[in-house]
């Protein structure tokens, strides 16, 4: 189950960094902003790299654990004597679960790359229907051409003249 929990992480991995870096781009946007999504998509990346080195050394640790043999380590502290029964491939069960602990507290970041290219396109799809919306919407004067004012319209008038 661990194998397959961390093969479908090293999947995911790959075509994250590849959506968020296609997602790097300069419409509507400032030098500054574009420099930030640099920064934050970079971060991304190289958190998911270390992701799946972290899945790698897992696999590896897996590997070495099939392959160790039975060791039983017997010491003695304090006039105290202490028997660790299959002492190795107990410390490569550490090792796996530490691995495993640190892939997955470096895959958290996965959701949050994806959330921020979702933010990125929704950025960049806002601007360019303001955009459009800018260039297509009537000026003042097609706006006061469709609603003409009569003459008039607007005089103030004093209520004393309109008594007499």
């Amino acid at each position: 189950m661990l194998v397959t929990f961390m093969g479908l992480v090293s999947a995911s991995v790959l075509p994250t960094v590849s959506l968020a870096i296609g997602s790097m781009s300069g419409t509507g946007r400032s030098v500054q902003k574009i420099e930030e999504l640099y920064r934050d998509l970079r971060e991304s990346s190289a958190a998911l790299f270390r992701t799946l080195i972290c899945v790698g050394l897992v696999f590896a640790a897996l590997v070495a654990f099939a392959m160790t043999p039975i060791w039983n380590v017997e010491f003695v502290l304090r006039e105290r004597t202490f028997h660790v029964p299959d002492a190795a491939r107990r410390l490569v069960q550490v090792l796996i679960f530490g691995g495993s602990v640190l892939a997955v507290w470096q895959a958290y970041r996965i959701p949050k790359t994806f959330l921020k290219v979702l933010t990125i396109k929704r950025d960049i799809a806002t601007y360019e229907a303001r955009k459009e919306i800018r260039a297509n919407a009537p000026g003042e004067a097609e706006i006061k051409q469709l609603f003409p004012k009569k003459e008039g319209f607007g005089k103030t008038v004093n209520l004393e003249q309109l008594g007499k």
